[in-house]
């Protein structure tokens, strides 16, 4: 594979129009109806959590009502968090637009700045020139302050579900002329934390050790850090069937072959949740993600007298537990012994 285009996978895949973001259709729709209403604010906020496509979408949005390259200006806070800085930054928003209607200001990491450099900001936040938009990002809302928060439009983004990455992750493969199942889709979104920049840098890594074009598990295990899903449906089973010897085996095995054990505890809770709704209600929406050997191993696990709501719950907390624990596959073990007595 060439290895230019694995290296560039975030960068190439970008979106460039609000058609090509996924997740992400309310914020959208509010921003291409001010576009179309022309009651485009002076200053907005982009939120979220990180790799989710908040400087992206502004760009787009600055695309969009007719910002050229020439008069984009992207500024990273982080590295210019002082009030010299900012008084830079206001001396040059009087300074019109070359060939635009617009000159567009990019703050990302906003949070960042200082607070003489917020106060500095104010001003020109509040009275900008009519030619000039200010277009901030954000993962950490909170930290702003109330003066700012109050001056902008925010357009918060939502973390996107594993789906969605997942949909993406199989999409850009398949661009890669790589064939990339539901189930590896998966793990990698799940790895990634709701982030779609952590994913395709996971895909990058996935595609660059691919020598075949289908995906293989173990590529992907060796990747994210996850045990062979044989291993996790042999853990499945012996905590909704309180098999103590052998679940607590299925741990070390995990741990000894390197697994991360918050990803394999988040896979574990991933798959039962989808047993227990398949349970619940009957309908294969909840289990159609997953392979055929895998369906049929949740149907048969939602046949279990144990699992239920109770055993879900304590699975999620062993999984917030192993987060922070000393002995990283301790909490998995609790969860074992315990479901003995359960």
């Amino acid at each position: 594979m060439d290895q230019n285009i694995v290296l560039s996978l975030y960068r190439k895949y970008r979106p460039q129009k609000f058609e090509e973001v996924y997740g992400q259709e309310s914020m959208v729709d509010v921003l291409k109806e001010a576009i179309k209403q022309n009651k485009i604010s002076h200053a907005y906020l982009f939120s979220g959590c990180r790799g989710i496509g908040k400087t992206s979408m502004a760009r787009i949005f600055a695309k969009e009502i007719g910002c050229k390259s020439t008069d984009l200006i992207e500024i990273d806070a982080a590295s210019h968090t002082s009030i010299d800085d900012i008084k830079i930054l206001t001396e040059n928003v009087y300074t019109m637009p070359m060939h635009s209607p617009y000159t567009v200001y990019i703050l990302d990491e906003v949070h960042m700045l200082s607070i003489s450099a917020f106060n500095a900001f104010l001003k020109i936040l509040e009275e900008p020139p009519s030619h000039c938009i200010f277009l901030l990002a954000t993962t950490e809302e909170e930290k702003l302050p109330e003066t700012v928060l109050s001056r902008c439009q925010i357009i918060k983004l939502k973390t996107p579900e594993n789906d969605i990455i997942k949909k993406l992750l199989i999409k850009v493969a398949s661009k890669e002329g790589f064939k990339l199942n539901k189930e590896e889709a998966s793990s990698i979104a799940m790895a990634s934390v709701g982030s779609f920049r952590d994913a395709l840098g996971l895909l990058q890594q996935v595609l660059t050790l691919s020598k075949e074009k289908e995906v293989k598990e173990e590529i992907v295990a060796s990747i994210v850090g996850i045990p062979k899903g044989e291993l996790i449906n042999e853990f499945l089973t012996c905590v909704t069937s309180g098999d103590v010897s052998l679940g607590i085996e299925c741990i070390k095995k995990a741990f000894e072959s390197g697994s991360d054990m918050v990803f394999f505890s988040r896979v574990v809770v991933d798959k039962m949740r989808s047993a227990l709704l398949y349970k619940m209600t009957g309908e294969d929406k909840y289990i159609e993600e997953y392979e055929k050997d895998d369906r049929e191993f949740l149907i048969k696990l939602s046949e279990k007298e144990k699992l239920g709501t109770d055993l879900l719950q304590k699975t999620i907390e062993a999984t917030i537990q192993t987060a922070t624990s000393y002995v990283p596959q301790l909490p998995l073990e609790m969860l074992m012994i315990n479901s003995k007595n359960d």
